[in-house]
């Protein structure tokens, strides 16, 4: 008897989700074929009708059930706060006791590192998606840079998961869980204050490349006038002293003759300042 495409993608679909739930709770080689098609309400024979083997329907799952977990993210709100509610919900008591439904990830890691290539590859693949879906919550401006720290973001969640499953006394699993997600929302915040520091110092790159080329203008021009002008300064202040000191010169004639000479001094003390610092030491050009 035939079947209709439609009633023969159900079924795998019906195989794949039984024995994605059989493998994160026995394990890939603790379920059987027989067993697989058991969960799934199909005899042995149809099996082959839709893998070719006991491998190939484990990167099946694998991908399987890596896309159903982006789909997870992926209904999170797209920022930061669903990239928190992530972490919270995944790193919870009740993702921890119920293994079947949850992180494939978590419940197959050990396993999948000893298949083959192949699978390996079809993990990492789908994984990746994964991964680039957190990185877009903790950088929408460059996914490529943040790919790294969601992995490792990523990869704390599950070890954090692992051992919380692992430990035999209860309340000492949930501080766990409860100290993996404080640390894993403390690695979202270093992140996100390294990032607005990169981006100030972005930001302020130009401007401090502009002083600096400023100052070396400055310092060039004043090295070349600084001796013409010193001389001049010396004369004037000679001329203003001793017209300062004849008789009849009252204080605001003499305030009004010696403005312009000190005038002078100042600018000849900043050419000189100019002509021996660097832009480093100019606060101007430090802020």
């Amino acid at each position: 008897m035939r079947y209709g495409k439609d009633q023969k993608q159900a079924t795998r679909e019906r195989i794949l989700e039984a024995a994605g739930r059989r493998f994160k709770q026995d394990g890939i080689d603790g379920a059987g074929v027989a067993a697989l098609m058991a969960d799934a309400g199909l005899t042995n024979g149809a099996f082959y009708a839709h893998f070719d083997s006991k491998e190939d329907l484990v990167a099946n799952v694998l991908a399987d059930q890596l896309h159903a977990q982006r789909q997870s993210v992926d209904a999170e709100s797209p920022d930061r706060e669903g990239l928190e509610a992530f972490i919270r919900s995944y790193l919870s008591p009740e993702h921890r006791d119920q293994a079947a439904d949850g992180c494939p990830s978590a419940a197959l890691l050990d396993e999948i590192a000893r298949r083959p290539a192949a699978t390996r590859q079809v993990f990492t693949d789908e994984l990746m998606g994964v991964i680039d879906d957190i990185a877009a919550r903790l950088d929408p401006t460059d996914v490529a840079a943040a790919r790294v720290d969601a992995l490792t973001i990523f990869g704390l969640m599950v070890g954090t998961l692992q051992l919380a499953r692992t430990l035999t006394h209860e309340d000492l699993s949930d501080q766990l869980l409860a100290r993996g997600v404080e640390t894993a929302l403390t690695l979202l915040h270093q992140r996100l204050v390294a990032q607005r520091s990169r981006h100030e110092s972005a930001q302020a790159g130009p401007r401090r490349s502009m002083n600096a080329r400023v100052w070396s203008i400055s310092g060039r021009v004043s090295a070349r006038w600084l001796p013409q002008i010193s001389r001049r300064s010396r004369t004037a202040s000679r001329t203003t002293r001793r017209i300062s000191s004849e008789r009849g010169v009252g204080p605001r004639a003499r305030a009004i003759i010696t403005a312009p000479t000190i005038a002078l001094r100042v600018t000849v003390a900043r050419l000189r300042v100019a002509s021996s610092s660097s832009p480093s030491s100019c606060w101007r050009c430090a802020r």
